[in-house]
């Protein structure tokens, strides 16, 4: 059941990720759950993308990438060979010459997440200024949030990286900050994630509060699991769906892993819990069970 909010703003509920699409029919082998690119780490980064790319995965996406400095690429690579991980030009940074081994990546990717773990460097903001226009479906967050880089499709900033992107002070009241993120959802052309304790979902005309989750969410790394969440969602949904969807599982996501670990938790057991989540929620799971054989 959704509830209402001072202000007529619906909360996010089991129903608003019922609705999307997750995968097409599970007798037939392909890309049904579309293809991503992750593009981030750097410096001692290598965490963040890693989350990201894992949580794609595990909401559905098919197919991740991983293009990352050489130094944070060798460490993903090493996490799981379930990700196909292209190291690019510089050691700890993005640079501009990584464009071009690029470029055919994200032709070959229907979401490009991109930002987490990137290093603020003066190299890095000419990088991004050409990644972005290359990408038709793009999630920003982290490092891809500054004041100077260019915005497009669904950005997920926290109280401070929105405060850096749009010169406005998120605060504890959802009632105002719905209020600017949908002024800035409708200026810049995007879809807002803006985190917190309850997070705010706007396309500028929409906009939708979602308060799944809990406390313990706090730790480092749950931000980059919404990102991946959402860009896998984003591969067979519009991009506010996609966005509003991911928010609420991700939520979902980590209460069953608190379920198990308490305050203990990590983003990596966030995760593990992503498949159940769904399998929890999502009525596609059913129908696709039954349509396997002896069942």
């Amino acid at each position: 059941m959704q509830t209402v909010a001072a202000g007529g703003i619906t909360f996010l509920g089991p129903g608003d990720l019922a609705a999307l699409q997750i995968r097409g029919d599970a007798t037939h082998k392909g890309h049904s759950g579309g293809k991503v690119l992750v593009i981030g780490g750097g410096g001692p980064y290598a965490g963040p993308p890693a989350l990201a790319a894992m949580a794609a995965l595990r909401a559905g996406a098919d197919l991740v990438h991983v293009a990352a400095p050489r130094r944070a690429a060798g460490i993903i690579a090493n996490l799981s060979p379930d990700l196909v991980v292209w190291p690019m030009s510089g050691e700890g940074v993005f640079v501009l010459e990584d464009i071009d081994l690029l470029r055919p990546l994200i032709a070959n990717s229907e979401v490009v997440i991109l930002g987490m773990g990137i290093q603020i460097e003066p190299s890095t903001a000419a990088a991004i200024a050409g990644i972005v226009p290359l990408c038709r479906k793009i999630v920003m967050d982290a490092g891809a949030l500054m004041p100077e880089y260019p915005l497009k499709g669904i950005v997920t900033p926290h109280h401070n990286e929105f405060k850096r992107i749009s010169a406005k002070s998120p605060t504890q009241d959802p009632r105002e900050n719905a209020a600017m993120a949908e002024e800035f959802a409708a200026r810049r052309g995007v879809v807002t994630v803006l985190k917190g304790p309850v997070d705010v979902i706007s396309d500028g005309k929409r906009t939708r509060f979602n308060h799944s989750g809990n406390p313990a969410m706090t730790v480092t790394g749950t931000g980059d699991t919404l990102a991946g969440i959402v860009g896998s969602l984003y591969c067979r949904n519009p991009a506010f769906e996609a966005a509003c969807g991911g928010a609420f599982l991700n939520g979902a996501a980590g209460s069953l892993a608190f379920e198990d670990k308490g305050f203990g938790l990590t983003a990596s057991d966030l995760v593990g819990m992503i498949p159940y989540a769904l399998k929890k929620l999502h009525p596609a799971y059913r129908k696709e069970l039954d349509l396997l054989p002896g069942r």
